[in-house]
């Protein structure tokens, strides 16, 4: 169970006691029970990254040219995005398809916030 919320601040004492008490049921019940804040997941990039991909999350491809990319990637493990990017023009797996299977979780990604392409240059 995932409860999104804009942030740990914005949440009223009543609510924080309903959610502690589904946090209770669900320890009891043995189910996963996780509170999600967008402020944390503007905090470490995931917001950014994620409309970043959406367009090619949207994308269709031949199921073959997924697996294939996916194959050439997934043993490679967890990774920022331009470390994926990277593996990708390695492998020789296009830049759409690796933005494709990102958006879609097939690939595991870290998150962090990003940096403007034009400022890249400009870091020592």
């Amino acid at each position: 169970w995932v409860n999104a919320k804009y942030g740990k601040s914005s949440i009223a004492k009543k609510e924080q006691a309903v959610l502690d008490s589904f946090e209770a049921h669900c320890a009891r019940t043995g189910q996963r029970h996780l509170v999600l804040c967008r402020e944390d997941l503007e905090k470490n990039g995931f917001m950014d990254t994620i409309a970043l991909l959406y367009a090619y999350g949207r994308l269709e491809y031949v199921p073959r040219v997924l697996a294939r990319a996916e194959r050439s990637l997934a043993a490679q493990g967890e990774a920022f995005l331009e470390d994926w990017q990277r593996r990708a023009r390695r492998t020789g797996v296009p830049v759409d398809v690796l933005y494709h299977l990102l958006f879609h979780g097939r690939l595991p990604m870290a998150y962090r916030a990003m940096v403007s392409s034009e400022l890249i240059l400009c870091r020592a």
